[in-house]
């Protein structure tokens, strides 16, 4: 995943998906923290989308949102449900 322009690709993939709330990407370090509806959509499917884009994706961290929170001190992405789950995985092209 490098610059501008692949964040863009990989954002529209993932928020466009049914049961996404929001994502967080982090260019330099190559990462994207997804918060998503376990209900609606599953992280393999997710990470599978990028894949077929090009990009490399490994899941790292799958855990409720409320467990986030309270490792991270943040309240996640601006759309973000409580109801949601916070997966997060590496995706590099």
């Amino acid at each position: 995943m490098t610059g501008v322009s692949c964040k863009a690709k990989i954002t529209n993939v993932l928020e466009l998906q049914k049961g996404v709330a929001s994502t967080e990407l982090n260019v330099a370090a190559g990462t994207v923290i997804v918060w998503y509806d376990s209900h609606a959509v599953q992280p393999e499917i997710l990470a599978g989308n990028l894949t077929d884009m090009g990009f490399g994706c490994s899941l790292f961290v799958i855990m409720p949102v409320e467990k986030y929170m309270a490792i991270t001190g943040k309240i996640g992405g601006t759309r973000a449900s409580a109801k949601g789950r916070c997966g997060s995985g590496c995706c590099v092209k």
